[in-house]
């Protein structure tokens, strides 16, 4: 679609799904042929990058990363990836990484390349230049704001009570596949664990997945899985219990808009009464914790009600607005009058270069 608007100015340089490392091997590659690669940025700013072009090289492994090694892997042509190192030789280069490319074994790989071959440009800390990692939806272009931001409940339990370690979402089908099994992350052996109760809150996996029917294989193996959710989704249809969840016009809620930009604070006024049982996932994670052992919805709670949270996590970004001499107004207040709240723009966030500071 983005080509589609800008017609003939814009070209989509497609790789195979999971290539794209092998894509920016190849341009780097023909960056170090034509000895196009920063050596100075890589000395002065970067570590490692000798081991790195032992195997761009081949001296490590006897396989040369060349174009025509790349496009054999890519499905790009040879000819348009000696192109793209040309262009981004010649000209300032911003390395922007997509969402989702990650999703799949050795995802990480592709974010380390990236900023690699940002690197051997030599752009990063410039206007313009160098690489980004997290643009989202509604924060490209938009610069962060001096801003009063929320705070929220905390996802783990206090006291290093969380029954397992954390792992990669999209592991998840080998996890239910093979309990115990190794596996890397992030240069990391770990161990996947041995999983026998789901309750899923919050996601989509059966719309995230790169194998929805394996991943409704390895579903059936848990001994029980529960999912809140508002919608009968592909996931709710795959769960044993379903727990009807609001929605945001079914409660009460804060949010900041704009992304990671924080351009406005905006109260989230309950609009219509919950429908059909659905209940709001703080009022089921509290009861199910006072059934689980006595005393743990006072626990959960920790003794504030729904609106008596949204005012806490208020406070904190009323605490840390006035840090950035951001006034808000009482809670109450912004409560009564349920208007958005606009954060000033920051000229220091509109002059930021990522990276500039350490790269000088």
């Amino acid at each position: 679609e983005t080509v589609d608007f800008f017609g003939d100015k814009m070209e989509w340089v497609a790789p195979h799904m999971g290539t794209d490392v092998a894509l920016m091997l190849g341009i780097a590659h023909t960056l170090v042929e034509n000895g196009w690669h920063d050596e100075a940025f890589l000395a002065r700013c970067t570590t490692g990058y000798a081991v790195f072009a032992s195997y761009l090289l081949g001296e490590s492994d006897g396989i040369a990363k060349t174009a025509e090694w790349a496009a054999e892997i890519c499905g790009v042509g040879a000819a348009k990836i000696r192109e793209l190192a040309a262009i981004f030789h010649q000209n300032t280069t911003m390395l922007m990484a997509g969402w989702g490319m990650q999703r799949q074994q050795f995802g990480e790989q592709k974010h380390w390349m990236i900023v690699t071959l940002a690197a051997m440009l030599g752009q990063i800390g410039t206007p313009g230049g160098g690489f980004g990692l997290s643009y989202h939806f509604a924060n490209g272009g938009n610069p962060t704001r001096r801003s009063a931001v929320l705070s929220s409940m905390q996802g783990s339990l206090p006291g290093g009570c969380d029954a397992v370690d954390k792992i990669p979402v999209a592991r998840i089908v080998e996890a239910l596949e093979n309990p115990g099994g190794a596996y890397q992350h992030n240069g990391m052996d770990r161990h996947f664990p041995d999983i026998r109760f789901i309750w899923w809150a919050g996601g989509a996996n059966f719309t995230h997945h790169q194998d929805t029917n394996r991943l409704i294989r390895a579903w059936q193996k848990p001994e029980l899985v529960v999912i809140s959710e508002c919608f009968w989704t592909a996931a709710a249809k795959h769960a044993d219990i379903v727990l009807p969840a609001t929605t945001s016009f079914e409660r009460n809620d804060l949010t900041m808009t704009g992304d990671y930009s924080n351009q406005h604070l905006v109260p989230m006024k309950q609009v219509v009464p919950p429908r059909y049982e659905a209940r709001n996932d703080f009022d089921v994670f509290a009861e199910l914790s006072e059934r689980w052992e006595k005393g743990g919805y006072a626990r959960f709670t920790e003794g504030k009600s729904e609106l008596q949270w949204l005012e806490t996590f208020y406070n904190v970004a009323r605490q840390r607005g006035a840090s950035q001499q951001v006034e808000l107004p009482p809670f109450a207040e912004f409560w009564q009058a349920n208007q958005l709240i606009e954060m000033p723009e920051n000229p220091d966030s509109e002059r930021f270069i990522r990276f500039a500071d350490f790269c000088r």
